[in-house]
């Protein structure tokens, strides 16, 4: 089975997941990286919970990244575990777009209350947890 999902540990310490979109030269074009970061979780008995944060996505819109194979030390195919929280990460972040939203309003204009309650319940409905599986 060819799977294109990979999990990548760079030689900055950081360990991402992402879609691996073509290797060119000396180069691996990577397309939305998420950063992989494990917790201690002692509520659950001393357990591991993982979490998906954005890579670069404060810094830049791009969804593909090229990364040098010097700054890369292993990469290997993602669980069928961890590709599916991986899509599931990715799709809730693209039905967010809350900056492309934000962007559109005149800083300057007021919502009037039954506009802002709207937005909240919006916003409520999407930030719900659909599932607990981690």
């Amino acid at each position: 089975m060819n799977n294109n999902y990979k999990v990548i540990k760079l030689s900055n310490g950081d360990d991402i997941i992402c879609k691996m979109v073509n290797h060119v030269g000396d180069k691996y074009v990577i397309g939305e990286p998420l950063k992989m970061q494990v917790h201690d979780d002692e509520t659950l008995g001393n357990e591991n919970s993982l979490s998906l944060t954005a890579w670069l996505a404060p810094f830049t819109e791009n969804k593909t990244f090229e990364i040098k194979e010097s700054h890369i030390i292993v990469i290997t195919d993602a669980s069928f575990g961890l590709t599916s929280y991986y899509k599931n990460i990715i799709k809730r972040r693209s039905e967010l777009k809350l900056s492309d939203e934000l962007e559109e309003w005149d800083s300057a204009a007021a919502l009037d209350e039954d506009e802002a309650n709207e937005l909240l319940e919006n916003l409520k409905s999407m930030l719900k947890p659909k599932s607990l599986l981690h």
